[in-house]
């Protein structure tokens, strides 16, 4: 197999018809020129080139071959290239999954921003709830994701990026419209819509309700924050959601009242594999989303 170097040498003297043109171009002397493309026909057990004491041309194999040799070498060099702009960061793709409310609630800045110094590369963001992002971390099909601190975080690594407080989430014309302040007691008897039981949301919800000493009045549960807006718009009850999706559910036209924080209230924050390291792009954005957590995230 030729290396680099002789299959340089070959497409150069093959372009040039000239020993002497060649090797000036290569920067190297016309002998060691002669040597190294003898050792091509060696290798490759044949005559490439037709050498008279004017010219230079190739032999019908090395019509055949010049073509081949210069799509590999084409290939070779850039694949190379690309390789450097994707360590300079200058290409490349980053796949992140992100929850819902996040990916409507505050992200688009940050990715903006990170944009901005790599004008370049590629961003593939998916919408995955927190169990999902997880998961899709673990099996590396995402390098990154951000979500809610999860129960347990024996093979990621969590890094806290801000504290996510909650709301109620009422139809317009509800009672507690005219309520500034509002405690998970005042929602004892109020028909609920949760989140399905996976979902850690409706977990963490649930775990809130114990300790506040109440039982939710579960009407109704869905898998996405969008279709538990849409059902409360219907009037068919109220839900607690992050303050994340405050403007989403706004934009239903409904009323959001903040919970106390010190009833409810959780880290959002990003996760990577404890186990499988970050790509030059995915340690980038890594360190540039950390060196943003003392600004302000949503």
């Amino acid at each position: 197999m030729l290396s680099f170097k002789q299959l340089q040498a070959f497409i150069t003297l093959a372009e040039c018809q000239s020993f002497a043109l060649a090797s000036e171009k290569l920067f190297v002397s016309q002998p060691a020129l002669s040597a190294t493309i003898k050792k091509c026909e060696a290798l490759l057990g044949g005559q490439l080139f037709e050498r008279t004491t004017r010219q230079v041309s190739l032999t019908k194999e090395g019509q055949w071959f010049y073509p081949k040799a210069l799509q590999y070498y084409r290939e070779y060099v850039g694949l190379n290239q690309h390789v450097k702009e994707v360590f300079a960061k200058e290409q490349g793709m980053l796949h992140i999954a992100c929850i819902p409310s996040f990916a409507q609630g505050g992200l688009a800045k940050h990715l903006k921003a990170f944009l901005k110094l790599y004008p370049k590369i590629h961003l593939h963001i998916q919408d995955m709830v927190v169990e999902h992002a997880i998961n899709a971390v673990l099996t590396e099909k995402v390098e990154i994701a951000f979500t809610f601190e999860p129960e347990t975080i024996l093979d990621i690594i969590f890094l806290p990026l801000f504290n996510d407080g909650f709301m109620v989430v009422t139809p317009p014309e509800h009672r507690f419209h005219v309520h500034e302040n509002i405690s998970l007691k005042d929602l004892s008897h109020e028909p609920f819509i949760a989140m399905d039981h996976q979902a850690s949301l409706r977990i963490y919800v649930d775990k809130a309700a114990e300790h506040a000493g109440i039982e939710l009045n579960q009407i109704a549960q869905a898998s996405q924050i969008a279709t538990i807006g849409h059902m409360i718009q219907a009037g068919l009850g109220i839900s607690i959601l992050p303050d994340l999706a405050r403007q989403h559910m706004l934009d239903l036209g409904l009323h959001c009242v903040s919970l106390p924080r010190r009833e409810i209230s959780r880290q959002m924050g990003m996760v990577r594999s404890k186990h499988v390291g970050l790509s030059v792009l995915g340690d980038a954005f890594w360190q540039f989303m950390q060196q943003r957590v003392t600004t302000t995230f949503c």
